[in-house]
């Protein structure tokens, strides 16, 4: 039977030396000639010289360059978190913004992300689908354009993107056949012009390339001599694309006139839900707010229309009204004086209100 050799020391009379095994088995790994020191470990296997000697021995300077490079890494990446945390809860909170009522504001920040994140699907996809979602058609198609054509999609984003475009499609397709049909017009009488153009675009809402909404607003806009109809078109507009927010202004603040406030109410809070971006929306539930007698919300809300757009029409009437309602009334003549220096044309009746001798239900109801 083979036997495995046993290669440990043997004595020279062939027997094996216990004493030696031992002898050899209790000496320091290290330094091979002291006896283990076994009082602060019994497991130790190394002299207390050697023990001393190895605690106090220099961290290699490889294992210091490593350290730094790792600690160098750290620090990079604390630095790159709170962007990118910030990225993420901009990216996250989109869409609830959007339904808040600040959609554009939503996508000019997720447009901002772009800068940092080019090669993202995701960000533009998102953007793209609020922008639809809201009706910012021109933004929606500036996203397609700049960020999404020539990018790899998975099927799901592709058929999104396809579905999307066709919307668009239509929209610029009615808006070029628009604006084809107001230059063949050139030298048309008024007369001539609306009633053509009341024809024309009548014809058109038979026709399914069009987009129906756009054709219905400018419908409403062009039907000059008959009030309600012009409302009933508005109102059309409104029910197929709620995007259509100065449609839907004009619907509410005809109801307002008429001294229909629950009507009035009902469709300004729905817009106001929608977008509070929209400085036309904003003065609208401005009026409403003061005719409820809510004069500070009113103030709050002319005010905010005025800081999105001063220009909007009426929106500056609206809010010297809030300030005169709000026993502000030196603000209100300081600011209608710097308006009319410019060359601003108020609403007739302004003076007469800042003046006294109308209310705020004879200067807004059937006015």
């Amino acid at each position: 039977m083979d036997e495995q050799q046993y290669t440990t020391d043997t004595n020279t009379s062939g027997e094996f030396d216990y004493y030696q095994q031992f002898e050899t088995e209790s000496r320091c790994k290290n330094c091979g000639q002291r006896p283990i020191d076994k009082t602060e470990n019994p497991d130790s296997v190394l002299c207390g010289e050697c023990r001393e000697k190895l605690i106090r021995y220099p961290i290699p300077k490889k294992i210091y360059a490593l350290l730094a490079l790792i600690l160098i890494l750290v620090i990079a990446g604390l630095v790159q978190l709170p962007g990118s945390i910030s990225a993420y809860k901009v990216y996250e909170e989109a869409d609830a913004r959007a339904r808040a009522g600040y959609a554009f504001s939503a996508m000019e920040d997720l447009d901002a992300l772009m800068e940092d994140y080019p090669e993202s699907v995701k960000i533009p996809m998102k953007m793209l689908k609020i922008g639809m979602e809201n009706s910012l058609y021109d933004y929606a198609a500036y996203v397609v354009n700049n960020y999404i054509v020539g990018k790899e999609l998975n099927d799901a984003d592709y058929n999104k993107v396809l579905a999307y475009s066709d919307t668009l499609n239509r929209y610029y397709d009615t808006q070029d056949a628009l604006s084809s049909l107001g230059e063949s017009m050139e030298g048309y009488s008024e007369e001539q012009l609306v009633a053509t153009l009341q024809e024309e675009l009548t014809a058109m809402l038979s026709d399914p390339s069009y987009d129906e909404a756009l054709l219905y607003y400018y419908l409403a806009y062009f039907t000059v001599e008959d009030e309600q109809q012009a409302i009933d078109y508005f109102d059309a507009c409104y029910t197929l694309d709620k995007g259509y927010t100065d449609a839907g202004v004009q619907v509410a603040n005809y109801y307002r006139r008429a001294g229909d406030l629950d009507e009035a109410r009902n469709r300004l809070n729905a817009l106001y839900d929608f977008t509070k971006e929209d400085a036309s929306v904003s003065r609208s539930v401005a009026i409403m707010r003061m005719l409820d007698n809510d004069l500070s919300g009113g103030l709050s809300l002319a005010e905010e229309a005025y800081h999105t757009d001063p220009e909007a029409a009426y929106v500056i009437d609206t809010y010297i009204v809030a300030l005169a309602s709000n026993n502000r009334l030196e603000e209100a003549r300081a600011l209608q004086k710097d308006w009319l220096a410019d060359g601003y044309e108020f609403d007739e009746d302004l003076d007469a209100f800042l003046a006294g001798q109308m209310t705020l239900e004879d200067y807004y109801i059937g006015e």
